[in-house]
């Protein structure tokens, strides 16, 4: 009877009621404090890659921005007219204006203006649409005054385009962008934390990684409850570590 209580008492027992995977849970993590050094090392090399990277890729993004004013205007009528043909025609200006032909008509204002930095890429064009008809339009690229030429090249371009009888993109007589900001805003944005975060990540999960590929093909049994799961027999004494 007390040897059947003993069995029932013993780790080997309970750790089976508990279930094998959380048993090599646990081994795995008893394993990988064996590691912390390696896995730290690893982390902080990550994030020398990753600032080296920054040191050398990393280039500062400008993004200069205007807001305008738009009204679509029909001759001889009203103010109240003209502002609810603008706000009928409203929602529709935010992907119209960024279309190719727009794009298209903006390079070749850019071009006529001298404008060397590249062509104008619609993915870098803003276009933000909010309450009172005021239309936000931004520009981002890696040189400040490159931004600006390109932003006001796509405004005079906008500008044109969109009263051109041949577009047919509002039903007016005319459509005015008044610009509200006559300096554009800077913003300047940077991916360096990006880098380094990116290395520290990259660190930490490759130190992980491999500390669970030695545990995989580890076959040492490193402690008392492992030998007693994996026999399903009690430990009656053993020799602990002996400095």
């Amino acid at each position: 009877m007390d040897n059947e209580k003993l069995i029932q008492q013993s780790p080997a027992v309970t750790f089976e009621e508990k279930g094998e995977d959380i048993g090599s849970f646990v081994a795995f993590m008893r394993f990988l404090r064996r590691f912390v050094v390696f896995i730290v090392i690893l982390t902080v090399l990550g994030a020398a890659v990753g600032l080296g990277v920054a040191f050398v890729k990393d280039k500062k993004v400008y993004t200069q921005t205007k807001s305008l004013v738009v009204i679509a205007k029909i001759n001889n009528s009203s103010v109240t007219t003209n502002i609810s043909l603008t706000e009928k025609w409203w929602g529709t200006l935010q992907n119209t204006i960024k279309s190719p032909i727009f794009i298209s008509k903006a390079n070749e204002k850019y071009k006529e203006k001298g404008g060397i930095g590249g062509k104008i890429s619609a993915s870098s064009v803003g276009v933000k649409t909010g309450n009172g008809l005021i239309l936000t339009v931004s520009y981002s690229d890696y040189n400040a005054k490159d931004a600006t030429d390109k932003l006001d090249a796509f405004i005079e371009a906008a500008s044109e385009e969109i009263q051109s009888p041949e577009g047919h993109y509002v039903t007016a007589d005319s459509v005015e962008f008044k610009a509200i900001d006559r300096v554009p805003k800077t913003s300047v944005s940077s991916g360096f934390v990006k880098y380094v975060l990116l290395g520290i990540v990259g660190g930490l999960i490759l130190g992980l990684a491999i500390a669970f590929l030695i545990y995989l093909f580890d076959s040492t049994v490193s402690s008392k409850s492992e030998l007693e799961r994996l026999t399903g027999a009690a430990v009656v004494a053993y020799i602990d570590n002996v400095a």
